[in-house]
């Protein structure tokens, strides 16, 4: 049906092609890929901080210093946390 001059030639011309397609489509990724690596760290650039710290309102600190609770003595007179709080991050730092 055709030459096969003229097959070669389509050959190669698709082979060149299909090339130039696959460069294109690699170089597409390439460029997709860097801008999504830089808007994932964009992302967490600006992404909402945790709250910073800030003195306890008076009912977390009744909550948290129970005259009822049986640990640890915090303010020498009423103020005391529970035995889960009181072995869970404290340390106790006094003259001797």
């Amino acid at each position: 049906m055709f030459d096969p001059i003229i097959l070669t030639m389509l050959h190669l011309i698709g082979g060149l092609v299909g090339l130039w397609l696959a460069a294109e489509i690699l170089m597409f990724l390439k460029i997709t890929q860097t801008n999504l690596v830089w808007a994932f760290f964009r992302f967490l650039a600006f992404a909402p901080q945790p709250k910073s710290a800030r003195w306890m309102n008076p009912w977390e600190s009744f909550r948290l210093f129970h005259p009822r609770n049986k640990g640890l003595l915090i303010d020498g007179k009423r103020k005391r946390l529970s035995h889960a709080n009181s072995f869970k991050n404290c340390a106790v730092i006094a003259k001797t």
